[in-house]
């Protein structure tokens, strides 16, 4: 029995928690971290000896963000008064100053009762915290025990969320808004036991949509197990960033086509057409979507493509600006354009500006991602088609930094199908024959998850072409089975057999054993299946 013993000992070696800055966590997306501000445990106009005041205004949100409580993130007003301090400050339970995070321009400013000034620098304590926004950021772990958890905190909206246990999505889940504080939230219970490899996945957007962008942003605060966290999965072989609006944030995607719902209980990433050809190339996914955007200013994608945080402004101070060589895609996919309005000269202008600006962010880069345009949109997705194809010819016109752009795109009667058109054999779009209510659509004219993978059926083939990927995706298809391989050894399988019901045994006693010592009282919340 000693070996029964040794192997108990593995499986049940109790719980273990890692924070944000453990190795053992892998990110795909971008994820803002600490640059070290802290609130002042004293009041006062100055900072501690070797620390400095936080004295710009676009810094100033992101301190409360990083330092104090998200009910008082919000950065109230500017004011210039040299009767309260300098640059960025906090109140709570204050005279004359509503609790929350305050900024005065005043040069001088003066101490005013329990007003606390936000500080930075020194050996300010980073907190392990992150923070995120774009859909489809993604948390992975690989890890060893029956059951995981997930300490999260909410956007001002709050969040909804996604659990992948091997491979497998289980259903989403909202996260509670910001201010309603931290919750541990149960990803998965009641797993088999050995390891296991879990995905973590924000599939809504930032449904707050509004300057200080901290707003809009959920925080990611560490992992839990019954049993142990294992190194992180291997790095995939390739990657994509995908840059569009509604269709690549999965914008009602879980919807009905017999109406809208809020954005928390329907948006879905993982179901979009995007991160369905991601996870048939085997790519890592990175989506820089906004529901609305386009390309053209104000409210254009493209000039949000430097920012950690899409409604924050690029920051190296603050914590916000993106390093691009941390993250280099084999190619940039883009399926955008259909929001603006009209199409003319100008938008071709400013698709071009769009993949020049993608050639400066990534001009370092040793092989040149290649771009690729999508013409598939819901809606009025294929009114952009002849300008995206102009704007590609001049692009690519006379080119020698190695960068090319392509074009590929559904065809015309895919599009009228999945938009709920009727099919009449013109050419043609007529919008008026389109109402968007077929079974390839969620709410509000956008596709679901049935019309989102025509989409990537009909891109596939065309961005492996591209990317010289031919046949990769049927490959990993094949190799993905369920079936022990023929011939195999009976006694192996005998064998195999017998220790699965060792371990299922092992794990039953692991799990008599916690409920004999599990401490009372413990909150959780609802398990995301």
């Amino acid at each position: 029995m000693l070996w029964l013993l040794l192997v108990q000992a593995m499986l049940c070696d109790g719980e273990e928690e890692i924070f944000p800055d453990d190795p053992r966590l892998a990110y795909i997306g971008r994820f803002a971290t600490s640059p070290g501000f802290f609130l002042s445990s004293t009041p006062g106009n100055e900072c501690p000896e070797g620390f400095s005041k936080v004295t710009e205004k676009g810094d100033c949100q992101a301190a409360a963000a990083w330092a104090s409580d998200p009910k008082f993130w919000l950065l109230f007003d500017t004011e210039s008064a040299k009767n309260w301090p300098h640059g960025c400050y906090f109140c709570e339970d204050v005279g004359d100053c509503s609790d929350g995070t305050w900024f005065n321009s005043h040069p001088g400013g003066s101490d005013h009762g329990g007003a606390r000034p936000y500080c930075k620098g020194g050996d300010a304590p980073a907190d392990a915290t992150r923070y995120y926004a774009w859909p489809g950021s993604q948390i992975e772990a690989r890890f060893s025990g029956t059951r995981v958890s997930a300490n999260l905190t909410g956007s001002r909206t709050g969040d909804r969320f996604l659990a992948v246990l091997d491979g497998e999505p289980r259903e989403p889940f909202v996260v509670a808004k910001h201010k309603e504080g931290w919750k541990q939230y149960t990803l998965a219970e009641g797993l088999s036991p050995g390891g296991h490899t879990l995905g973590l996945w924000k599939i809504t957007e930032d449904l707050w949509q509004k300057n200080g962008g901290f707003q809009g942003a959920c925080r990611f605060g560490g992992l839990s197990v019954d049993g142990q966290f294992l190194d992180p999965p291997a790095p995939r072989e390739r990657r994509l960033e995908f840059i569009g609006d509604s269709d690549t944030a999965g914008y009602c995607a879980d919807g009905l086509p017999s109406g809208g719902a809020p954005e928390r209980k329907v948006d879905d990433t993982y179901n979009t057409w995007a991160a369905q050809l991601a996870r048939r190339l085997n790519a890592d996914f990175v989506a820089l979507a906004i529901s609305g955007y386009g390309v053209e200013e104000p409210q254009s994608v493209p000039d949000k493509l430097s920012r950690i945080l899409p409604f924050h402004s690029s920051s190296v101070g603050a914590g916000t600006a993106w390093n691009f060589s941390d993250y280099v895609p084999d190619a940039v996919v883009m399926l955008i354009g259909p929001n603006d309005y009209p199409m003319n000269e100008k938008f071709k202008s400013y698709y071009i500006k769009m993949m020049n600006k993608i050639v400066s962010n990534y001009a370092n880069a040793s092989t040149p991602p290649a771009l690729i345009s999508v013409i598939a949109g819901s809606s009025n997705g294929f009114q952009p088609s002849d300008y995206i194809r102009q704007a590609t010819a001049e692009f690519n016109a006379g080119r020698g930094d190695g960068f090319e752009a392509h074009v590929t795109s559904i065809t015309t009667n895919t599009w009228k199908e999945i938009n709920g058109c009727k099919i009449n054999g013109r050419k043609e779009i007529n919008l008026k024959n389109c109402h968007g209510a077929s079974h390839y659509n969620g709410c509000n004219s956008h596709y679901n998850e049935k019309g989102h993978a025509r989409v990537a059926d009909e891109i596939l083939p065309q961005v492996e072409k591209i990317m010289g990927w031919e046949g990769l995706s049927r490959l990993l298809t094949n190799t993905h089975h369920h079936h022990p391989p023929a011939g195999l050894n009976a006694g192996v399988v005998v064998a195999g057999v017998v220790v699965a019901i060792i371990l299922v045994a092992v794990a039953a006693v692991c799990v008599y054993r916690k409920i004999q010592v599990a401490p009372q009282g413990e909150e959780s919340q609802p398990l995301a299946q």
